[in-house]
């Protein structure tokens, strides 16, 4: 299914390019983003398509290193398409610091769709000037020794979903609600059931807890007549943990969930972009 992650899997994909200049360039690009995640300095307001923001940075890059000649045989890679959202202030940067970054904008504007998922622009900015010189060279390196395995596991489950994270305007809402909705597959909606808040017990990562666990604010679900059986049971088990307020949002679920085991041609969603 189409995602609105992301997308690091797919681009650590790019890391491991059979060009070194491809690989370098994503390699720092990612470490940087890393330092800066668990620094805990700001993180994206919006979905984050990782994959494009290298793509484009390598190719702006061969832009400005026409001699150079890229060895792979698989850039770029399939890229989904995006919106640009939280568009960084121009005059706010001045110098040959302001061409690059008015190539990159330009770059994204050019390539936003009304359709695509939202980009922090001004995130994208930010983390491209710290790796690159105003010669969009790149920068030294990021010291990588001190990063634990936890950080790649942070980073992993979705670097833009902590609470305290502002949103910029358009952006998904402030309060994060997961939103149950039972349709056909034709996108006829049966029904539907939202809690602000939910995240906090819908969102399990419980190994037992094999359907839940697939739950994301920054990603939907979709789950069809087969997982009905497992995942209504994880949601009963889930009902005896929880207030009296939160049993009365999961039996609603837990009914949408029956109904789509017993009829055929019905799927239950979980989205926060609704």
């Amino acid at each position: 299914m189409p995602k609105a992650t992301n997308y690091f899997e797919e681009a650590i994909v790019v890391c491991k390019d059979a060009d070194p200049n491809v690989a370098c360039i994503a390699e720092t690009l990612y470490q940087r983003m890393l330092s800066e995640s668990v620094d805990k300095t700001p993180l994206p307001r919006t979905s984050f398509n990782m994959l494009y923001f290298i793509q484009t940075v390598i190719r702006l890059w061969q832009e400005q290193h026409a001699k150079v000649h890229l060895e792979s045989e698989t850039f770029p890679y399939n890229c989904q398409p995006i919106k640009g959202a939280c568009w960084p202030n121009a005059s706010g940067f001045s110098g040959r610091q302001s061409d690059l970054v008015h190539r990159f904008v330009e770059e994204v504007n050019a390539d936003s769709v009304e359709w695509g998922d939202e980009f922090d622009v001004e995130y994208a900015v930010r983390i491209l000037l710290l790796t690159f010189d105003d010669d969009f060279n790149l920068r030294s390196p990021i010291d990588v020794k001190n990063q634990k395995e936890a950080d790649f596991d942070y980073w992993l489950a979705g670097f833009n979903t902590q609470s305290d994270v502002p949103r910029c305007s358009g952006a998904i809402g402030d309060t994060a609600m997961i939103t149950a909705i039972l349709e056909t597959k034709d996108g006829e909606m049966i029904g539907r059931s939202g809690r602000p808040g939910n995240e906090q017990y819908l969102i399990r990562h419980e190994s037992d807890l094999s359907k839940l666990s697939l739950l994301s604010e920054i990603d939907y679900e979709v789950f069809a007549k087969s997982d009905m059986v497992e995942l209504i049971g994880e949601l009963m088990d889930l009902q005896k943990t929880v207030g009296q307020e939160e049993q009365l949002h999961i039996d609603e679920i837990i009914k949408m969930a029956v109904r789509c085991r017993d009829e055929d041609g019905l799927t239950l969603t979980f989205t926060t972009f609704d």
